[in-house]
């Protein structure tokens, strides 16, 4: 896989935790027992992280 491919399915990840923010949130509560503004933290955070990959990945473009 190149670097560009890496980076536009980081983009792409991304792009799904942000539509799905609530949902995954919800599930951490369900799942974890974590309070919904602790885990849509959690979630904000994951996506974020995704998104510093995504732009490091195009750096090497």
């Amino acid at each position: 896989m190149t670097s560009r491919e890496r980076s536009d399915m980081a983009w792409h990840w991304h792009q799904l935790i942000i539509d799905h923010a609530d949902d995954l949130a919800a599930i951490l509560t369900a799942e974890m027992g974590k309070p919904l503004a602790e885990a849509g933290s959690e979630v904000s955070h994951a996506a974020c992280d995704l998104q510093w990959d995504a732009r490091r990945g195009q750096s090497h473009l």
